[in-house]
């Protein structure tokens, strides 16, 4: 109790070193102050501060604000709070543990840190700016408002993941704290339009939602056309796919600066379609196309069902390890889909010696496979594929790439994180996307944290 008592002494000593006494603090109230004095005052009537510590953080800034007045050359003040921050900069990096730190009861009272985050863009990484709104730091080496840019590159890995909660450190003096924004990291991979008839909602409110969610893009994949009428009540025609296409663009220039919108497909395979799919792919630049084995469409049972649940699950393997060795998709979507078809047939242990022999040749590839988290809503409410099946997987080095298969945008980048929490326990650190058909790696403990999770492992 005394080393508490100790330590919370030493950060009241700290808070007093913060009160700067000025005799003419009336006059130096300007515009700007004004407007932070109100702010304080709404603050206090929710049952923040005292009338004392008003009294005393409006001595602070009134004296700072003379002092920036008094300085006759405003570029070599900034300087002087840069070199400040320099100073302390080494500190930070180690001290800043992203942890939240809870200070003393006087201090809590004389420094109500609001923090404004907002997500920036740069020419190759982004950012958080974030503004201390009272005197938190020694106003002779830092000034009364700072502006602080923590880029996502200049804080240590093991720090990033831990991001949330950031405590500034000056000159081996934690002199502060306040939540960062996480950055948007992760995309909605798998998405539709009500072109294939069986979605709802224009692609901007997939766009809208995605920005909701925190999510830094959306992939729309709607169901390609087919040929000769396949499947048609279940997908666009071959007639409106300029139209998608449209539809993509119009949305990725409404929400440019807030929702990355690219344009993507999911192709149905079965053995034969191939040439159709190498043509439809051409057409248009892609940025992500899954290819599907959709085992329960009216087309595809014609042509394989048998009535011998067991066989017609040997035969949706069959073809998804082929649908990757035909290098015309980057991700496989919904890869145990068939065991929806009859959930009662659905024996795991049985299955297993084909589904190996299909992992095989699809590690071969370099195809990913999806986790979608659909799964939960179908009639055996486990995502796409199942926990066993991840482990054959991972066992196999095959990436993974998360996507929702949202056919409405409330289901946009839905169940993400538990999705990554089943990843983590089976061994992945990290999952991946597709932009311009190239792999793109996330570590998951950076993509949970991007969501406003914890990182750790489950």
């Amino acid at each position: 109790m005394n080393q508490i008592a100790r330590r919370e002494d030493e950060e009241d000593e700290a808070a007093r070193d913060l009160e700067v006494a000025s005799s003419n603090a009336d006059r130096g109230e300007d515009a700007l102050a004004k407007k932070e004095e109100g702010e304080r005052h709404n603050a206090a009537g929710e049952g923040g501060l005292t009338r004392d510590s008003r009294a005393r953080l409006l001595r602070d800034s009134g004296a700072e604000g003379n002092e920036d007045r008094g300085q006759p050359d405003r570029v070599n003040r900034d300087k002087e709070r840069d070199e400040g921050l320099q100073e302390g900069g080494e500190q930070f990096t180690h001290v800043a543990r992203m942890v939240r730190l809870r200070p003393s009861r006087k201090r809590r009272a004389a420094e109500r840190i609001h923090a404004e985050p907002e997500s920036l863009t740069t020419d190759d990484h982004r950012s958080t700016k974030i503004r201390t709104k009272h005197p938190v730091f020694p106003s002779r080496r830092i000034g009364f408002h700072l502006w602080l840019n923590l880029f996502a590159g200049s804080v240590p890995r093991e720090h990033r993941s831990l991001r949330p909660m950031i405590v500034f450190v000056v000159r081996g003096r934690r002199v502060g704290e306040a939540l960062a924004m996480p950055v948007p990291l992760l995309y909605e991979s798998h998405s539709h339009t009500t072109l294939c008839k069986h979605a709802q909602g224009t692609v901007s409110d997939y766009a809208a939602a995605a920005e909701r969610r925190g999510l830094k893009g959306l992939i729309v994949t709607c169901h390609c056309p087919l040929p000769d009428g396949i499947s048609s009540e279940v997908r666009m025609a071959p007639d409106q796919f300029d139209t998608y296409v449209d539809l993509v663009a119009a949305a990725r220039e409404a929400y440019a600066g807030r929702v990355d919108v690219r344009l993507g497909l999911e192709s149905d395979f079965f053995p034969g379609i191939e040439p159709w799919l190498e043509k439809l792919h051409a057409r248009n630049p892609l940025h992500h196309v899954l290819g599907s084995v959709h085992m329960q469409v009216f087309h595809y049972r014609q042509k394989y069902w048998t009535g011998d649940p067991f066989a017609y699950q040997q035969t949706y393997f069959q073809h998804l390890a082929e649908a990757a060795e035909t290098r015309l998709f980057d991700t496989l979507a919904h890869p145990d889909l068939v065991k929806n078809e009859d959930p009662s047939a659905w024996q795991f242990d049985r299955i297993r010696p084909f589904i190996e022999r299909a992992l095989d040749r699809i590690a071969a590839t370099g195809v990913a496979m999806e986790l979608n988290t659909s799964g939960l809503l179908k009639s055996l409410p486990e995502m796409n594929p199942g926990r066993s099946i991840l482990e054959l997987m991972h066992a196999r080095g095959i990436p993974v790439v998360l996507g929702a298969d949202a056919h409405r945008p409330e289901r946009v980048g839905d169940r993400y994180a538990g999705a990554m929490r089943i990843l983590q326990s089976v061994g992945y650190r990290d999952i991946h996307l597709f932009l311009e058909r190239k792999r793109q790696t996330v570590s998951i403990a950076d993509a949970l944290v991007s969501l406003g999770e914890s990182p750790g492992t489950a």
